[in-house]
């Protein structure tokens, strides 16, 4: 009689090998992290961040390198955007902050949201960086930051935007020299410099238009600024 050969037995998993001391990770996987915060608790927390952020700027204290090189850790909450490009025209004036402003200007408008229309944090936070005034060897880094946020956010309201800030601000300083409209004209201004850098690195088509835009918002406002003046910007 033939015995009833037995079935295999099922292999076992492999014990998991000991963890090797001390550990290197090498990559870091989110895909089972679970998001902590989101819809209403995530609004709450920005807004509780933002809030925090803004009382301790608001001391009327020096402000220190600690609290700018923890600033960048902050930048995707658009109203910490706000904050900090209100405050950062300060911070790149003063000799013992700068280096750090700097890469905070950096991380500040490389965390702007591409969005149509744009979000009025980010907005508010544009107007403030173009208003800036900086030291003759901080121009190129600040024109190096606007193309980056027309780059960033290539639509047709932040090209208008800028190119109409901008151009304000030109004809505001040809009211200021207009005893001397000719020889203003003939040097290549600051605005007018942001201006040319901001249409070289955007698409021609959105750079015309938002300048041609820009040009025409100006002409149909007659309070702001003398007819005469503007036309001398158009032939700029």
């Amino acid at each position: 009689e033939e015995r009833p050969t037995p079935s295999p037995k099922p292999l076992l998993p492999r014990p998991p090998s000991k963890p090797q001391f001390p550990f290197q990770q090498k990559s870091l996987n989110l895909k089972r992290v679970r998001q902590r915060y989101f819809a209403t608790n995530l609004i709450r927390a920005h807004q509780a961040i933002s809030d925090s952020i803004s009382d301790r700027l608001d001391i009327k204290s020096k402000q220190n390198s600690r609290l700018l090189s923890h600033l960048p850790s902050f930048t995707s909450i658009p109203e910490v955007r706000r904050l900090i490009a209100r405050h950062l025209e300060r911070w790149m004036q003063s000799p013992a902050l700068s280096g750090l402003a700097r890469t905070l200007f950096a991380a500040t408008v490389s965390q702007m949201r591409h969005i149509d229309p744009p979000l009025p944090a980010d907005i508010d936070a544009i107007d403030s960086i173009l208003s800036m005034r900086l030291k003759a060897n901080q121009l190129n880094a600040h024109i190096e930051n606007i193309t980056s946020i027309a780059k960033n956010i290539p639509t047709a309201a932040v090209a208008h935007h800028i190119f109409l800030r901008l151009l304000r601000e030109e004809l505001v300083s040809i009211e200021s020299t207009s005893g001397s409209t000719a020889s203003h004209s003939s040097q290549h201004s600051e605005h007018l410099r942001m201006v040319a850098a901001v249409s070289g690195a955007i698409s021609p088509e959105l750079a015309f238009d938002g300048i041609a835009g820009a040009l025409l918002t100006l002409q149909a406002n007659p309070t702001d600024e003398k007819v005469t003046n503007k036309i001398i910007l158009t032939r700029q």
